[in-house]
């Protein structure tokens, strides 16, 4: 019996490698293997949130922003699959309507970010929000200072609960 065509049945390999394979939807693929990644983001952007971060010592977020963050979205009753996290020190050259018109968001939210980089409209008064073309636009300083604030944690999450409508 030769090995040259020997198939191992889909279940099979799925059981056997279910902790180390990993499923792309095709966004993912087509954003990181085909057009050898146009944006590097973390999240599925299923609800369509746009979260602007700015880390130049991390590819998305140091592990305690990372984590902070994730109980800011659980808070929230969201997760990284609901968002879409770009870190602009690693997205430098994007400019923003790519990004809008690549992610559709409904809300975004910049974080240690100034909006008027982007030419948007909006004053950068921290954890007001503001409508424009569709879109709730909300910005606060960066994760650090919100965490190592219990004021400014205050601040962000009653802009979030009118956000999101908590």
């Amino acid at each position: 019996m030769s090995l040259d065509n020997f198939q191992i049945p889909l279940a099979l390999v799925t059981e056997l490698y279910k902790d180390s394979l990993v499923v792309l939807d095709s966004k993912q693929l087509k954003t990181e293997s085909l057009t050898g990644g146009e944006f590097k983001f973390l999240g599925k952007n299923e609800k369509k949130i746009l979260i602007l971060v700015n880390d130049h010592h991390s590819v998305h977020l140091s592990d305690k922003d990372t984590e902070f963050l994730s109980g800011i979205l659980v808070a929230c009753k969201l997760s990284f699959n609901d968002i879409a996290l770009i870190n602009v020190a690693k997205n430098k050259n994007e400019a923003f309507d790519k990004l809008f018109d690549f992610f559709t968001p409904q809300h975004i939210i910049f974080l240690g970010i100034d909006p008027n980089a982007y030419t948007l409209p909006i004053e950068r008064n921290y954890y007001q929000i503001y409508k424009l073309n569709n879109c709730s636009y909300l910005s606060g300083p960066s994760l650090i200072m919100i965490a190592a604030s219990t004021e400014e944690k205050k601040l962000l999450w009653n802009a979030l609960k009118k956000l999101f409508s908590l």
